[in-house]
């Protein structure tokens, strides 16, 4: 994030100058632990951050703290619902606190444009282009301007114009100056776009090695989810199925919640793919559960209605308490959102 790092660094000397040099320590700490990955000593010293920057009364250093805040939540706990909540009073503080076209509050509206894609993507997707046009607009250095087309590219394919997505992903890589880790899953993401599995199998295992070379937990298990999704979709259920137990394995020992229910539910579908329903249920149930509560609403939701596909699958009784509890579900989560195509999706499974 080099425009943040450079608008930060420019705020430090006036810090240092007006003596308030604990602050800028402080700050450099806690960004050095969470660059590091140091979940436990970021939380630790959140409250401590907060604390001083309200004492020196830095109102601007508390909103970057807040910023980090946003993304360990959404990031590293999967707690999109708290992330999300964050992110919204951010936006209305930095527009109050900081310069119209100030660096923060371009990172800062990216994190929430993201967290309402993730939220419903469908549904959000053209709020969030029209909300990129008129960032766009004000005129964004080139490295904000890579992340925004990023972004777009996201509302693109939850728009349903994948090629299109894909284009713009592959078109950006080679101006961008990230670990190898991120541009092999991004080239990997578009090649899934344009159905090109093979292609973007060998993306997802280069990435996953780079990330495991350099540490990143999280990062590595992201991508071993892609990796058995994309495994299952090239029709090798198998290899997806041992996939998901790592992944599974994996996430007992990291922080986030969200990949616990992801591989519940690669595992779940792996099974489901090679004919076991029974089991595949349970992991279902189980990935349902892990994602309860934690604001990921369309993921919450697919998860649901493929829980009914896979209950029809297994024929079970349509007059049974499994099968309407899992149709109520269903219900449930597809009406709360503000796309419709999973409901209407719903309605095709009931129904045929």
């Amino acid at each position: 994030m080099p425009t943040l790092r450079r608008w930060i660094e420019q705020e430090y000397h006036t810090l240092t100058a007006n003596g308030k040099t604990a602050l800028v320590d402080a700050f450099e700490a806690f960004t050095r632990a969470y660059f590091d990955s140091d979940y436990a000593g970021v939380i630790a010293n959140l409250p401590g951050l907060y604390e001083l920057a309200d004492a020196l009364r830095e109102p601007t250093w508390r909103l970057l703290t807040q910023y980090y805040e946003i993304n360990a939540e959404i990031y590293w706990f999967g707690n999109l619902k708290r992330g999300l909540e964050l992110a919204t009073r951010s936006v209305v503080q930095a527009h109050d606190l900081l310069e119209a076209k100030a660096a923060p509050i371009y990172y800062i509206q990216e994190i929430l444009l993201y967290a309402w894609l993730e939220t419903d993507g469908p549904g959000y997707a053209d709020d969030v282009l029209q909300a990129i046009d008129e960032s766009v607009s004000t005129g964004l250095s080139a490295d904000i301007g890579r992340r925004y087309k990023l972004l777009q590219s996201r509302c693109l394919a939850q728009g349903g114009a994948a090629k299109e997505a894909a284009t713009l992903i592959l078109s950006l890589l080679p101006d961008l100056d990230w670990p190898p880790g991120y541009i092999h899953s991004l080239r990997a993401d578009a090649l899934v776009l344009n159905e090109r599995l093979p292609e973007a199998l060998t993306s997802y295992r280069a990435a996953l090695s780079d990330f495991e070379a350099r540490g990143d937990q999280l990062e590595a298990n992201g991508t071993r989810l892609s990796l058995g999704e994309t495994l299952i979709q090239a029709d090798r259920p198998d290899e997806g199925l041992t996939l998901g137990q790592k992944a599974h394995q994996a996430a007992q020992r990291l922080p986030n919640r969200l990949h616990r229910a992801l591989a519940g539910k690669l595992i779940g579908r792996a099974l489901a793919e090679m004919g076991d329903y029974g089991e595949a249920q349970a992991w279902y149930a189980n990935a349902m559960d892990e994602i309860e509560g934690l604001g990921w609403s369309r993921t919450e939701a697919t998860l649901s209605l493929e829980y009914v596909s896979l209950l029809k699958r297994a024929e079970v009784d349509r007059q049974s308490t499994e099968w309407k509890v899992g149709v109520l579900n269903a219900r449930r989560l597809c009406d709360a959102l503000r796309s419709d195509d999973l409901g209407e999706e719903l309605n095709r499974l009931a129904d045929g």
